[in-house]
């Protein structure tokens, strides 16, 4: 597994700081029974009805395209959508899509986006949550935690 990477010593430099961990989104799309776990998993959360999945730039956006065309293969009604326009439908289920959360900062920023155009989210789907240190598609899949992760 080449997109997954810890440092315990030196944290690596990102856009948003440092961490310890580091998620190469160019390379995680190459895993594709990994990434099949991460949609059945988030699908599995959602209610049966249309719905709006709404990307967190940068990371976000990949992820989001991507569950969305997963649904639409899998005949469930979803739309791209943006956090500060309206929904296609009225009764949508919203979701924030984010690759890797670190602070929450930016899926604040989107909530409240969302919020102000009057469409508040409904649920948010990261692949790596960097505040616990979870690597959440294990975890919740119950997909075994390589040893150098743990």
């Amino acid at each position: 597994m080449t997109w997954l990477k810890y440092s315990p010593r030196v944290p690596f430099a990102l856009r948003s700081g440092k961490s310890h961990w580091f998620i190469d989104a160019r390379e995680i799309f190459e895993d594709k029974p990994m990434v099949e776990a991460v949609y059945q998993y988030w699908a599995s959360l959602c209610p049966k009805q249309t719905l709006c999945v709404v990307a967190v730039p940068d990371g976000g956006i990949p992820w989001a395209t991507g569950f969305v065309d997963w649904l639409h293969a899998k005949k469930i009604i979803a739309h791209h959508c943006h956090a500060d326009k309206k929904c296609h439908s009225e009764d949508s289920y919203r979701i924030i899509i984010e690759d890797v959360i670190t602070t929450g900062a930016s899926i604040e920023k989107v909530k409240r986006q969302m919020d102000d155009s009057g469409h508040p989210h409904d649920r948010v789907f990261c692949v790596v949550s960097r505040s616990n240190l979870a690597a959440i598609a294990f975890i919740t899949i119950q997909l075994p935690l390589p040893e150098e992760y743990k």
